[in-house]
């Protein structure tokens, strides 16, 4: 469960009261570690930290009565289950000698202990300041009081806490004002934030999901989740938008992969993720899609209110609900703009398509209407109209109702009609910004809100500006705006002064082409930018030849020849605002088109990343007619006012386009970054050199003759081996190697008689995208990819650890892929994850520089073994380490190798962060004449109902053939809906988690999805006399199936392996997990039975057989016969990591007579012909077993 102890319980009063003790000049260390020696409270009443989470929120004293507390339930309150501190993320511990007795009572007691001066000061000033001023009182639980208790037990939430606090008071406190220059981390942080940071970094990578009970599922996310949003947190203050979108991408996919298990979605810190976590999560919805991220949903498992809740009892309900709506309206209008640009009026289908989307239109304006309703209401009530919350709810909920109601239309006059909505923006976020002035004014050298993690006034006021052509409304706006900037506060990456400065630039642009349409005269661009204007096409060409790959064109202030007025005008003045606008004066807006004609208007507005100075904006603008070139414009703002008035305007650039109506503006958007890349390939010697074109540049080399990838240059850092390359199976040794690019794509195709291998680069990823097609299994009898890579460089195995890390081995256990490390067995085989839970591994390392490489695997459909067969990964074996992808092995495989297409899937590279399967779009390798590819429209799917496993299993559905295989998880209710699978007829079977419970027939059609419900099979026993561990086709409880899947069942770790287990008095772990004919073999069990059953059955289920084993049954002096042998899978399975093979049940009818009223016993020995040393002697893998009577 998640280790959550609040830190109040702890601190002493000294520290928790006083804010000028560790802020005074004599303040030490050891002067806190004094005052908290004296014990304070009641004699007898210390303190512990072990109680409940909800009793240590409210601050009282926990019973600690378990599975829930007493104190919580007598009073009717949620108990949100117990504290357990993460084995592998304890506390630091000092390093020295221990102290005297005297002295180590103290430094145990106190919270700090391990903590030094510094930390503790920024840890109270994020206590006492931070908190306060850089989070909203909605989300106040989290942040001042989960947050500050896990820093006590996860140390990458303290150090990620210390880098808050840092810098908030560095960049953004007292009266320091904020940061202009924001580019990394060097760029604000000091040496004590950089740091804290690097160790945040580092912990968390150490950081793995707790085996012991009760520490799984939604209990192990919670640190992740957590330390996630302290990121995020950071990377908006030291402005980096790539990596704060990475962190909110990353965090929602975690929600998003718990809520898959229905179990885990309703487990004991679910309750806690949804109620606090998950609120946080919501509210970054406008920074994530607004800057172009597009993470997925937040499941409505882990959603603390459903959108039909359309009565709020408090402001901060309301507040929630709202951004829960934006978060569903932003991600349909996002997908929705896509699919306008896109669609075709004229096809068949788009009639349908077009309500379908007005559907979804109308639903997400219902709830927003009832939010509207429901909020009126409590404002009536409580009379809290005119507080900064209410107001900034109804700012959103007005900028939201423009959003929803121009979501489906191409044309930029939509917005008109919203004019009045508009005004409203501006009227509210006025008196919004003029509370926030008078606070300021108010305390002028306080630490105020300098940083704000929240959006605010910021976002609906720069879209107001850019999309309402009313000239004196968005002319208010951008007055708000620069208001905004002059109080130095920025919110979340939403800088106040930059925006006012983009939109001003649009204004002047639309109002300048609205007059030359409109027969003004007014020449576009102005003679003042002409001289940045680029007609030909060949120049263009050449243009981008010279910029450099890795960032926008940039021309220093002082070498720019023109100037853009407004951008000089420097601080809003005291005096006149029109004047600081730079803009038309009240005459001028007289004279402006109150009209602005669709062709005038810019559609959108692309912010890059930050660069040294400044951001590059692209401005993308309709043509004024059918069939001509789409107009795009890239400016620079500079952060700093340069001293001299000069800068770079903007560059014009033509690009002939066939009609914006059939060009998609999420494309045309993603233009500038990747036509200003290095992208393609080239042919030295016998190599294909190909460039990806991304910002970390990625440049790897093929062989023409071979297809090994013989060199991958990363960021300039050679990772690949150099003694062997990297490649399909061992190595095709000779291919037909081919390479060819269009539009983006560079394909290279490698070809032999049986095999045809696919590299695919896409313009601007840093990735290697692969499939593999197959008529005959290769001759080494693997079908597999692996890359070998730089040990030096990427030594580090993930999830593994050091589990598969065989290098610097100095005996072998078992053959010659089983060694012993550091006195710890190790194995390449200990690498794996069952396939329905597989999708990205990876090796990574720290120097020169942190970089990961990753093996994404979206689907496994061609390959063979079902969900729940296991391969390895990765293995750091000394010379190189190795990532893998296994499509088809020997390794306990159980069924025949499938021929055809296996992939998609990609070798992926990125700096500090681990990628997700959901964040790689494989879609367009649809158009790369893959051979036997089946794109989304060739495939179908299944849906059904699974009923019949007990809530306490996990419903699998399970569909195969010949040629393919999927899988998925049924909800909470039993519905399920297939992946999308290719078209045949499947056999689909149902599991409750491994154990099979049911099996059917299913046909699949292409375009359609087919209903196959499917309901368990499974009698259980009506008259059990006893049963071991459950049916689960897992050996899940017994003894050493917690450690077996990452160690020999040699190693000292291991517990020893008993052979007796008595009924009643043993426990689950007493009995162990498999039963080896030369090491435990014989094993009792003990029981007593009150009278006699007569004839009676004893079932044993096992999940795999090694070498021939199966049970042999002795009840009391009757034995039972032999049962016949299993088929051999002829494959290790103990000794390997692997559990899952065939699956045995055997069902022993036992005689009346032979159970007797008393003790009883049933001895289990192994059965085989064959015969083997220890650990490699004929055994078999229990599952459960139980006795009962029909």
């Amino acid at each position: 469960m998640l280790a959550v102890a609040m830190e109040e319980q702890s601190l002493s009063p000294q520290l928790a009261s006083s804010n000028a003790s560790m802020d005074s000049p004599g303040f030490t260390g050891s002067t806190l570690s004094a005052s908290v020696a004296k014990r304070n409270g009641r004699k007898g009443s210390r303190k512990v930290r072990t109680g409940c989470i909800t009793c240590k929120i409210r601050r009282v004293k926990c019973d600690e009565l378990k599975p829930a507390c007493e104190r919580c339930t007598k009073t009717g309150r949620k108990c949100d289950g117990y504290v357990t501190t993460t084995p592998n993320m304890t506390r630091p511990q000092s390093q020295s000698s221990p102290p005297p007795s005297g002295t180590s009572i103290a430094r145990t007691m106190s919270p700090f202990a391990a903590w030094d001066a510094n930390d503790q000061r920024a840890f109270h000033y994020y206590r006492n300041c931070s908190v306060t001023s850089l989070f909203t009182q909605a989300t106040s639980t989290f942040w001042a009081r989960i947050v500050p208790a896990l820093c006590f037990e996860e140390p990458a939430v303290r150090y990620a806490v210390l880098v808050i606090s840092n810098l908030h008071q560095s960049a953004y406190g007292g009266n320091g004002r904020t940061p202009n220059n924001l580019k990394g981390c060097d760029a604000v942080c000091t040496p004590f934030a950089a740091g804290q940071y690097g160790k945040a970094l580092r912990s968390l990578q150490q950081w793995r999901t707790p085996s012991a009970p009760g520490m799984r599922g939604t209990a192990s996310v919670t640190v992740p989740l957590l330390t996630c949003l302290l990121f995020i947190c950071i990377e908006f203050m030291l402005g980096d938008m790539s990596a704060a979108m990475v962190h909110i991408i990353q965090g929602r996919a975690i929600l998003a992969k718990l809520a898959e298990d229905p179990h885990e979605a309703q487990g004991p810190a679910a309750d806690l993720i949804r109620r606090e976590i998950v609120p946080v999560y919501t509210r970054l919805s406008v920074a994530s899609f607004v800057f172009g991220a597009k993470p997925v949903p937040i499941p409505t498992e882990l959603r603390p209110q459903r959108p039909t809740n359309i009565v709020f009892d408090r402001l901060e309900d309301a507040e929630l609900s709202l951004h829960e709506i934006i978060d569903d309206g932003l991600r349909f209008a996002k997908d929705a703009k896509a699919w306008v640009f896109t669609a075709d009026p004229t096809s068949l289908s788009w009639a349908a398509e077009i309500n379908a989307w007005r559907v979804r239109s109308a639903d997400l304006t219902r709830r927003s209407d009832q939010w509207q309703v429901a909020f009126a209401v409590l404002i009536a009530a409580q009379g809290r109209g005119s507080t900064g919350a209410a107001r900034m709810c109804r700012l959103y909920y007005l900028t939201l109702t423009v959003y929803l109601g121009t979501a489906l239309t191409r044309l930029e006059c939509s917005f008109d009609e919203h004019m009045t909505t508009f005004a409203s923006i501006v009227d509210v976020a006025g008196e919004i910004l003029q509370d926030e002035e008078a606070r300021g004014a108010a305390a002028p050298d306080s630490d105020g809100a300098r940083f704000s993690f929240e959006s605010g006034i910021v976002p609906p006021l720069y879209y107001t500006a850019v999309k309402c052509r009313h000239p004196e409304l968005r002319r208010a706006a951008i007055r708000l705006l620069r208001r905004k900037g002059a109080l130095d506060c920025k919110e979340n990456l939403w800088d106040a002064r930059l925006v006012a400065r983009i939109a001003m630039r649009i204004v002047e642009l639309e109002e300048a082409r609205a007059l030359r349409i409109l027969g003004k005269g007014v020449q576009e661009p102005d003679s003042r930018h002409a001289k940045a204007y680029i007609p030909a096409k060949d120049e263009i060409q050449n243009f981008l030849k010279m910029i450099p790959g890795n960032r926008p064109p940039s021309i220093p202030h002082e070498e720019a020849e023109w100037i853009f007025e407004a951008e000089a005008a420097g601080p809003v003045p005291e005096g006149d605002v029109v004047e600081a606008l730079g803009l038309p004066d009240d005459d001028d807006v007289r004279s402006s088109p109150f009209h602005v004609p669709e062709a005038a208007r810019v559609m959108n507005a692309d912010i890059s990343p930050r660069v040294s100075g400044g951001s590059w904006v692209t401005f993308w603008v309709k043509p004024q007619m059918q069939g001509s070139p789409l107009i795009t414009l890239l400016h620079f703002f500079p952060l700093f006012q340069p001293t001299r008035a000069r800068q770079i305007d903007f560059l014009t650039i033509i690009i002939m386009a066939p009609s914006l109506v059939q060009l998609s503006l999420l494309t045309a958007v993603s233009f500038t970054s990747s036509a200003l890349a290095a992208f393609g390939y080239t042919t030295s010697g016998n190599n294909y050199v190909v460039d990806t074109g991304s910002s970390n540049t990625l440049v790897f080399s093929v062989s023409r003759s071979s297809c090994d990838i013989n060199s991958i240059k990363y960021r300039g850092n050679e990772l690949q081996y150099a003694s062997q390359g990297t490649h399909i199976s061992s190595g095709l040794g000779t291919a037909t190697v081919t390479a060819a690019q269009t539009s983006g794509v560079i394909t290279i195709t490698c070809s032999t008689s049986t095999l045809t291998h696919y590299l695919v680069a896409k313009e601007g990823d840093s990735l290697i995208y692969m499939a593999t097609h197959i008529t005959a299994q290769p001759e080494i009898g693997e079908l597999r990819y692996i890359a070998r890579l730089k040990n030096d460089v990427l030594p580090l195995e993930y999830p593994y650890g050091t589990a598969s890390t065989t290098g610097g081995s100095n005996s072998t256990v078992e053959g010659s892929d089983v060694f012993v490390v550091n006195g710890q067995t190790r194995s390449k085989f200990y690498s794996s994850d069952r396939y329905i839970d597989r999708g990205v591994h990876c090796v990574h390392g720290t120097s020169p520089e942190e970089i990961h490489a990753c093996m994404i695997i979206p689907q496994t459909e061609t390959s063979s073994g079902g969900p729940f067969h296991r391969d390895i990964e990765t293995n750091n074996n000394g010379p190189f380490t190795a990532l893998y992808n296994y499509m088809n092995s020997g390794h306990v495989q159980t069924e025949e190798y499938r021929m055809g297409l296996h992939g998609p899937y990609a070798l992926s590279f990125s700096r500090s962060d681990i990628p997700s399967t959901g964040d790689v779009d494989f879609t367009f390798m649809s158009s790369l004449g893959l051979r036997d590819y089946v794109a989304a429209g060739g495939r179908g799917r299944v849906s059904g109902r699974a009923t019949g496993v007990p809530s306490s299993f996990s419903p699998v559905v399970h569909w195969y053939n010949k040629d393919a295989q999927y899988w998925t998880t049924a909800g909470s209710n039993g519905t399920f809906t297939s992946p999308a699978m290719k078209p045949g007829t499947y056999t689909q079977v149902l599991y409750q988690t491994e154990y099979k419970a049911a099996e059917t027939s299913v046909t699949v059609t292409a375009g359609s999805t087919t209903t196959r419900d499917i309901a368990s099979t499974i009698q259980v026993p009506s008259n059990s006399l006893f049963k071991i561990g459950e049916f689960d086709g897992q050996p899940t409880g017994f003894r050493n199936a917690d450690k077996f899947l990452r160690m020999h069942p040699s190693d000292s770790r291991m517990s020893s392996w008993t052979n007796s287990y008595t009924v009643g008095s043993s426990e689950l772990s007493d009995f162990p997990m498999a039963i080896f004919k030369s090491v435990n073999n014989v094993v009792v069990i003990n029981f007593n039975l009150a009278s006699a059953p007569g004839a009676a059955t004893f079932r044993i289920s096992t999940t795999l057989s090694f070498a021939g084993a199966r049970p042999v049954v002795q009840v009391n002096t009757w034995t039972a016969a032999t049962p016949v042998a299993p088929r051999n899978l002829n494959s290790r399975g103990v000794t390997r990591g692997a559990y899952r093979g065939l699956g045995e049940q055997y069902d022993i009818a036992i005689p009346s007579g032979q159970l007797k009223a008393g003790a009883n016993t049933i001895t289990i020995s192994v059965a085989s012909g064959s015969s083997g040393d220890t650990f490699l002697s004929p055994n078999f893998i229990v599952d459960a077993l139980e006795l009962f009577t029909s």
